[in-house]
């Protein structure tokens, strides 16, 4: 069995969504240099809020809560790369 098919499609949602909250505040929080940077951040804003609102437009609010309570549970203290591990 891979990993995929031993979680449910409810875990893979929240999981996803959880990823887009925390792609959005790396995205916020980056300082696009020049006119291909920033509309390369705002597609990815744009793209990215888009998804998360229609994720948590289905769901109650206390999955809701625990989705954009996502980005809280990052350590400060690792690198970026470690960021995109998740």
């Amino acid at each position: 069995m891979t990993s995929e098919s031993q979680t449910g499609p409810t875990d893979r949602v929240l999981e996803q969504a959880k990823a887009l909250v925390r792609a959005i505040e790396a995205v916020e929080t980056m300082r696009a240099t020049g006119p291909i940077g920033r509309v390369q951040a705002w597609f990815l804003l744009k793209a990215g809020r888009r998804r998360l609102r229609a994720i948590v437009e289905l769901l109650p609010n206390w999955l809701v809560e625990d989705i954009l309570s996502a980005g809280e549970h990052i350590d400060e203290g690792r690198p970026a790369l470690w960021l995109s591990e998740n």
